[in-house]
């Protein structure tokens, strides 16, 4: 998600993705029940928006 953005509208957090990036924002938060290493591009778009999400809500804090 290298052209992606988290910001706050009010009470939503609203993720921006360019539509570039759209199918591999799906498949990095597909559910897998197997154990099998997970690729590193999915996890790192993970960790990216779980680090947006965190720093949009940290910015929230005592706000609407």
């Amino acid at each position: 998600m290298s052209g992606g953005s988290i910001t706050r509208e009010g009470d939503y957090a609203v993720i921006r993705v360019p539509m570039r990036e759209v199918h591999g924002l799906r498949v990095a938060l597909t559910p897998c029940s197997c154990r099998a290493a997970k690729s590193n591009a999915t996890k790192t778009i993970r960790e990216r928006l779980d680090i947006g999400l965190a720093r949009l809500e940290a910015k929230g804090v005592g706000r609407g």
